[in-house]
């Protein structure tokens, strides 16, 4: 993700800690990462805010040393930072083997993306400009600054994400366990820092946060996630509705049942393009989605889930669809939202990105109206019909 700056504050005073961290920076010989020697343990809090003041970013990250990045997700903070496109969203955070609340990757009774009291700091988001005037993280609390954190970003009207499509991997209590043996994590010290947090945010606050309670997430418009995914209810719906009439399911694949004829560039019983497991085709008809094998003003509607952003022409697509329809006849697509997952880095196969500013507008300059517009943040994918213009 770019422009971005990785800010290493070494904590450990020791002349040898500093040319170690100089050294490995030095190596990976990037401009991109830099290094602060305070020269004392500044603890994570003062890190934390150390690197703060720093920061020259849009988005500013808090990262403990102690976790690891799977290999093969390059858009991992692209993802996260696309939340923040909504105004009122205030951090975001993956899940992880190690993490209370929904962050828990074996908590299996969460939502795959929800709105959250509570974030842990391993590994969480936050827009740079909001969290440096709020102060960054408070250095007099004897700990619990994930709990206080989540209090006050909520306190100024602003929600937690949690993604659970995203994943790190935490080793977690290395720092604390090897500084504080026999106290970190212990008894007196959960006390301590609960009685602080409660002594100034008021108990209320203080439960609400520690329960970690969720709702799946859903920002205006979209629809809320739920175990059985909304994306394949809605389309199902669209094309169950419009079985009477006569259309196209443009590039089917392998659900040629799903409309009154399905449509597809490769013919029944060949391999299914960018599958990796024996998946046929099911098509009637065999054809291209940008010479349509139809009469002009013959066709009542057109389906094409998951097919535009595979079409090298979208607006010559858009144009000859609207010849084959009748007047009023509608398109029913569902295509991958830029703003909430960027497709493009998982599949090889989509050659354009789309944000729904971007759609909208290439339907209404070639002669279609927005009957409709939903968003499935599960998926990170969005639905649009659009009516052609009589």
């Amino acid at each position: 993700m770019f422009p971005f700056k990785a800010v290493v504050v070494n904590n450990d005073p020791s002349v040898g800690g500093e040319i170690m961290i100089d050294s490995m920076i030095k190596q990976l010989g990037t401009p991109y990462i830099e290094a602060i020697h305070p020269g004392q343990n500044l603890g994570w809090e003062g890190g934390v805010n150390a690197a703060l003041d720093r920061a020259d970013t849009p988005y500013f990250v808090m990262l403990n040393d102690d976790v690891v990045f799977p290999v093969g997700r390059p858009e991992f903070f692209r993802v996260m930072a696309e939340y923040f496109h909504h105004p009122d969203i205030g951090a975001v955070g993956p899940c992880s083997n190690f993490a209370m609340g929904v962050q828990g990757l074996m908590n299996l009774t969460v939502d795959m993306l929800v709105e959250t009291t509570l974030l842990i700091g391993f590994c969480m988001m936050v827009k740079t400009d909001v969290f440096r005037d709020m102060g960054g993280l408070d250095t007099h609390l004897p700990g619990g600054d994930d709990l206080d954190l989540s209090i006050r970003l909520r306190d100024k009207g602003l929600r937690l994400i949690c993604d659970r499509r995203l994943y790190v991997h935490h080793i977690g209590q290395q720092t604390g366990a090897r500084l504080y043996p026999g106290e970190w994590n212990s008894p007196q010290m959960s006390d301590n820092t609960n009685n602080a947090i409660i002594h100034k945010h008021g108990v209320t606050k203080w439960y609400h946060t520690f329960q970690a309670q969720w709702q799946a997430y859903a920002p205006a418009g979209v629809l809320p996630s739920s175990h059985q995914e909304r994306e394949l209810v809605w389309r199902n719906e669209q094309v169950s509705k419009r079985q009477h009439l006569k259309g196209f399911n443009l590039g089917c694949g392998q659900n040629s049942e799903k409309a009154k004829w399905g449509m597809d560039k490769f013919k029944r019983g060949d391999q299914l393009e960018a599958t990796f497991h024996d998946v046929k085709v099911d098509c009637a008809v065999v054809g291209d989605a940008l010479h349509l094998p139809a009469k002009e003003g013959s066709l009542d509607f057109l389906v094409a889930i998951h097919l535009f952003e595979h079409l090298i022409d979208p607006i010559g697509a858009l144009s000859e669809w609207s010849k084959s329809l009748k007047p009023n006849g509608e398109i029913v697509l569902v295509i991958p939202n830029q703003r909430l997952l960027d497709t493009i880095l998982i599949n090889h196969t989509h050659v354009h990105a789309y944000v729904p500013e971007t759609i909208k507008g290439m339907l209404q300059v070639t002669n279609w109206d927005i009957v409709e517009e939903v968003f499935f943040p599960r998926t990170g994918t969005m639905g649009i019909i659009g009516r052609k213009r009589g």
